[in-house]
C-alpha cells in the first residue's frame, strides 16, 4: 500500500520493512532491521526487476529521493532498442 512518506513519518518509523511512496511510482523507503533507511527505486525492463539504491535517509532528503527517482523513471522511458538503460544524467546529477 502506498504512503505519502512525510518527513516526520518517515523519521519516526521503527519498524523494518518496505514503504511505498504514493507520489513516485516506484519510489521505496527500505527500514532495515537495525532501523537503518534506505531510498531505493524499483523499476522492471523486459520483465526482469530492478533496484537502484539512491542513498540514506537522511542524508538524501524525501524531495530529492522523489527528484531522482522520477527522473530515473523519465530516462527508463528512453530505453534504447537493445534494452540498455542510461541513468549516468538522472542519477549522477542529483545524488
Amino acid at each position: 500500500m502506498a504512503t505519502n512518506l512525510a518527513f516526520k513519518y518517515v523519521d519516526n518509523l521503527k519498524i523494518p520493512g518496505r514503504y511505498t511512496d504514493a507520489l513516485v511510482k516506484g519510489l521505496h523507503l527500505w527500514v532495515k532491521p537495525n532501523l537503518k533507511k534506505y531510498w531505493i527505486f524499483r523499476y522492471s525492463i523486459n520483465q526482469k526487476q530492478q533496484n537502484i539504491s539512491l542513498g540514506s535517509h537522511p542524508k538524501v532528503s524525501i524531495s530529492s529521493a522523489r527528484i531522482i527517482a522520477q527522473a530515473a523513471r523519465d530516462e527508463i522511458s528512453l530505453v534504447n532498442f537493445q534494452g540498455r538503460i542510461y541513468l549516468s544524467v538522472a542519477l549522477g546529477k542529483l545524488n
